[in-house]
């Protein structure tokens, strides 16, 4: 039987089932039953490909673009322009891609985004073929429908996979929830016009990290605290809540939140701990150069310890190239954008390095623009 850890699992080869696998995907990720694929070939659609309500309660549209490599901005606008006359109007946009992860597309995005939001249109998202793939795992049921020749329940190293993803992602975000509360509902967010909703998709990574690492009893106290904390915290930066309280409550429950997430790591050992540990200590450099002003902060007792967690992490033991030259990058350059974007570059370096390595996903070799 063929492991998802030595088997190449690309994308669709053709835009039918790329779409029919991103309904899949989505329908997981926003555990929303009613999401539709809009419309056939040939028929004007608007920019969407799939239509419903994401996790949310946001009417949401998805194009999908089946491609060999990276899209541009450009072709995002494009289809952005398109949705904007969809019908009845959407809360929110996605571009679902066969694409690998793309930092700059990603900034690119993030910032087309804030400045619609600041026009009152609707926000802009995209999910690149890693982030797809990452859910469809999560549910043997739907992935049965698109690789039969594969069994979930024979592939240690996929659920492996899946847990050392999340372990990594739980460090980066859910160490940090104060970090992002000031980030978004600051002065300074508020200001330059963040999306106070942005801390619910924060909230969202936590918990559905917390659905692969913890049992049921310790899960239903983390997802409670979690759905209280995005609730009080956008309810505050609506006015909503008692001005004499203010962010009090909030703060002491992602203090609350932070430590019992903490506390995982006393409960590893291995590539579980290598990853806990990648994720908190690139978390904590990305912070700690948000907070410095956009100066460099990654010392050389830092770096030492970062690399050997992603080296420990490894399945060959050895640190991809491609993460040892931003690293450098990042030492050598005066850019203050790119200081501030490399410890986001290197966590999504790790996060691709778990996907090849573990779960078998390589960069699509077939697709061509749809």
């Amino acid at each position: 039987m063929p492991t998802l850890s030595n088997m190449v699992v690309p994308p669709p080869g053709s835009w039918d089932e790329f779409e029919d696998v991103t309904l899949s995907c989505l329908k997981i990720k926003w555990s929303s039953p009613n999401l539709t694929r809009h419309g056939r070939q040939g028929q004007p659609q608007a920019g969407v490909d799939i239509y419903g309500d994401d996790d949310l309660g946001r009417f949401v549209g998805v194009q999908c673009k089946l491609t060999q490599q990276t899209i541009t901005t450009t072709i995002v606008k494009d289809e952005v322009a398109k949705a904007d006359k969809f019908e009845p109007r959407l809360d929110a946009f996605f571009v679902a891609t066969t694409a690998p992860t793309d930092v700059v597309l990603q900034k690119a995005i993030r910032l087309l985004s804030k400045e619609r939001v600041s026009q009152d249109r609707f926000p802009v998202g995209i999910f690149f073929w890693g982030d797809l793939f990452q859910e469809l795992v999560k549910n043997e049921l739907e992935f049965k429908k698109h690789y039969p020749q594969i069994s979930l329940t024979s592939q240690p190293d996929t659920r492996l996979g899946a847990r050392l993803l999340s372990l990594i992602d739980i460090a980066y975000f859910g160490l940090n929830l104060r970090f992002y509360m000031g980030l978004i509902f600051g002065e300074v967010g508020l200001m330059s016009g963040e999306d106070p909703h942005q801390f619910q998709a924060v909230a969202n990574i936590v918990e559905g990290c917390a659905t692969v690492l913890l049992d049921s009893t310790k899960l239903d106290q983390l997802t409670e605290m979690i759905e209280e904390l995005a609730r009080y915290s956008l309810s505050c930066a609506l006015g909503e809540e008692d001005k004499l309280e203010g962010w009090t409550p909030a703060n002491n429950l992602a203090v609350s939140i932070e430590q019992l997430i903490s506390r995982l790591e006393y409960g590893l050992t291995g590539k579980e701990l290598a990853a806990f540990t990648a994720g908190r200590l690139i978390g904590a450099w990305d912070k700690t150069d948000v907070l410095n002003t956009r100066l460099k902060t990654l010392t050389p007792e830092l770096e030492k310890h970062i690399l050997a967690s992603i080296t420990a992490l490894s399945t060959d033991g050895a640190l991809p190239d491609e993460i040892l030259q931003e690293i450098k990058r990042y030492q050598k350059s005066d850019d203050p954008s790119s200081i501030y974007n490399t410890p986001n570059k290197v966590y999504n370096f790790v996060r691709r390095m778990v996907l090849y390595q573990e779960m078998g996903i390589t960069q699509p070799k077939r697709a061509a623009y749809r």
